[in-house]
């Protein structure tokens, strides 16, 4: 197969995938499925590995991985072990093959198919919020999210909306289509707004915490600039609070659930309180290696026992560092932490555009895996492979 004929392969595939994995479990993991199969067919794999070694964020996923793979070998579920290996696969097989595939002065078409199938999502999310349609799927009127769950929707939504943010703030430094800035300036607030009302809580505290990356990212970092960025914080916040009831319900819940979670385990927030304090108890037992890549399941249910709660037993902490902890100790944590930190380190080597994707993604990453292990879901996962195979790969042609 000539190299004409593997490059235009690889880009249909790419095309598809980046059109169908935000809405779409099955498409996803088929695209995904097709694109690795694809690669192992057409490509000159001792290269290909050569190039993927040099690159330190895509080894960092790998050993992330093979972490996970190690932690193995001091677990005793290995059904629940191999489970979460499965999980895993994106950080070693994906991205790696992606960041094999994907061409610099291609990655934009891919991210506008990306934010394409966001818009679609966002489309139908507008249409069940005004009641023009029914939901259907996993919505409901007071949480519009049918593709997915507002766990997942609103934080895709929210890094869509940054990176539509940015790519506003290039044109108007370009400055030469107005139309072209009308748009984004649209596309911004549309998306922004739909974080607002779908609910999600990690995706919009990680929307704010963007807002204010994007501000400082095309804005001077001073004092007045500082006060500018307070002021709009404040009164985007003081509005949505005021005139979009399910950000107000959202709110006061959070609040209320803070304040009365040792009276009230039973909310959303004191169940995921108590899910913090066991882990930490498994943690501290287990601080250097964990209980095994299998083995938090049957570990938490031990410490929910003897601390005699009357609350249903987990599989997952809903937090990515207390996951990490609880399986494979500080062990696992130094190779989850430097993914993000060969990240950063790898920033300098690329474009200003895609300079800025990349801190965003560092940092939305880190807020969101607080109130969830996002690094394991479908969606976020996908995501997460997705950007970082282009935005990290030390290419200044992007």
């Amino acid at each position: 197969m000539s190299y004409i004929s593997k490059e235009s392969g690889s880009h249909f595939l790419l095309i598809l995938f980046s059109l169908s994995f935000p809405i779409s479990v099955f498409a996803g993991n088929f695209f995904a499925l097709l694109i690795v199969i694809f690669w192992l067919l057409t490509s000159n794999i001792k290269n290909e590995l050569k190039k993927i070694h040099r690159n330190k964020v895509i080894t960092s996923s790998f050993l992330f991985f093979l972490a996970h793979v190690v932690g193995l070998i001091w677990t005793e579920d290995f059904e629940w072990g191999f489970h979460i290996i499965k999980k895993m696969l994106e950080f070693a097989v994906l991205l790696p093959i992606l960041f094999s595939l994907i061409k610099a002065n291609k990655s934009n078409i891919y991210i506008f198919c990306f934010l394409f199938s966001v818009g679609v999502m966002v489309f139908f999310s507008y249409l069940i919020w005004l009641g023009i349609i029914e939901p259907f799927k996993n919505a409901e009127l007071g949480s519009p999210t049918p593709f997915m769950t507002r766990i997942s929707h609103t934080p895709i939504v929210a890094f869509s909306a940054y990176i539509i943010g940015n790519t506003l703030f290039m044109e108007l430094r370009k400055n030469k289509n107005k139309n072209k800035i009308f748009v984004f300036f649209l596309l911004f607030i549309l998306f922004a707004f739909n974080v607002l009302i779908t609910g999600g809580r990690s995706g919009q505290l990680a929307f704010f915490a963007l807002l204010g990356l994007l501000f400082f990212q095309n804005f001077d970092l001073n004092f007045k600039n500082l006060i500018k960025y307070f002021i709009t914080l404040t009164l985007v916040f003081f509005l949505s609070f005021n005139f979009l009831e399910n950000f107000q319900k959202r709110v006061i819940e959070t609040y209320d659930d803070f304040l009365t979670y040792e009276e009230n385990a039973y909310t959303n927030l004191g169940m995921r309180m108590k899910l913090a304090e066991n882990s930490l108890i498994l943690i501290k037992e287990n601080i250097l290696f964990g209980v095994g890549t299998g083995d938090f399941p049957a570990e938490y249910k031990n410490v929910n026992s003897k601390n005699k709660s009357n609350l249903p037993n987990a599989t997952n902490p809903h937090n990515m560092y207390l996951l990490v902890l609880s399986q494979l100790g500080i062990f696992g944590l130094f190779f989850f932490v430097r993914i993000f930190y060969m990240q950063l380190k790898s920033l300098h080597k690329t474009n200003s555009f895609f300079r800025n994707l990349g801190l965003g993604l560092i940092v939305f990453f880190i807020i969101i895996n607080i109130g969830e292990s996002y690094m394991l879901g479908h969606y976020t996962s996908f995501l997460f492979v997705f950007f970082s195979a282009f935005l990290f790969s030390n290419n200044e042609q992007q």
